[in-house]
């Protein structure tokens, strides 16, 4: 209907309806179709905005950018998400906006998934920080994301009771709110950070009980003797 009353000029309901086709598609996983709307979408609202900064050019740079980054095209990921918080610091400035927040979070994003944890914390960080700049400490959903990114870098760096502290967080900033499915899910990764936890300390108290029966069996000591092998044991 739009593109009959609009015809070939580019007008933003027709962007808008690409927009929302593309994003459809993104959700029953077919992102080549997506990627295709989504670029018909891009390709009118720059021809309506030009170079000027504009919120509706920059949503549609995030968009391709999540689909290039489910695909596994990082660089490209990179790329995208990058003019889109271009966009948004030019729009924005210093003025802590959740939509900055959340072009950091998505290049934290990209970053974790190339490897590059420390970059990722740094942008996860940024985007928490300007999330709580506002409200200081008080939990809020806008915060899940960013202490989900830190609480899985973290996780990945093998700083499990760091993880555990960010999921607990991310669980009481969802917990007063929606979605429904964030709560299942933050509370299935702390179970998953506390199960590390736990193999770790059962590997280290294995691995401690083996030096001690080595110990006792190399200096024909008796099991219990000395008290200092039972160190961290019981």
């Amino acid at each position: 209907m739009r593109l009959k009353i609009h015809g070939n000029s580019p007008h933003p309901d027709v962007a808008d309806s690409y927009n929302n086709i593309g994003n459809v598609y993104r959700s029953m996983g077919d992102y080549g179709s997506s990627m295709s709307y989504y670029q018909k979408s891009l390709a009118i609202r720059l021809k309506i905005h030009g170079d000027s900064p504009h919120p509706d050019v920059a949503a549609s740079y995030n968009n391709n950018g999540i689909v290039y980054r489910s695909q596994g095209d990082y660089n490209s990921a990179m790329d995208y998400h990058q003019k889109a918080l271009n966009i948004q610091l030019k729009i924005h400035g210093d003025s802590p906006h959740p939509h900055i927040a959340g072009s950091y979070n998505n290049i934290g994003n990209v970053y974790q998934l190339q490897g590059d944890c420390s970059s990722a914390m740094d942008y996860y960080q940024k985007a928490l920080n300007i999330q709580l700049e506002p409200r200081g400490s008080s939990p809020h959903p806008t915060m899940f994301r960013s202490y989900i990114g830190i609480g899985t870098v973290y996780h990945a760096q093998g700083s499990f009771s760091s993880a555990l502290d960010s999921y607990q967080k991310a669980l009481a900033a969802t917990s007063s709110s929606n979605p429904q499915f964030a709560p299942l899910l933050i509370s299935s990764l702390i179970l998953v950070v506390r199960a590390d936890m736990e193999e770790l300390i059962y590997s280290t108290v294995s691995f401690l009980t083996v030096c001690r029966n080595l110990i006792s069996q190399y200096f024909h000591l008796p099991y219990n003797t000395p008290n200092y092998l039972s160190i961290g044991l019981y």
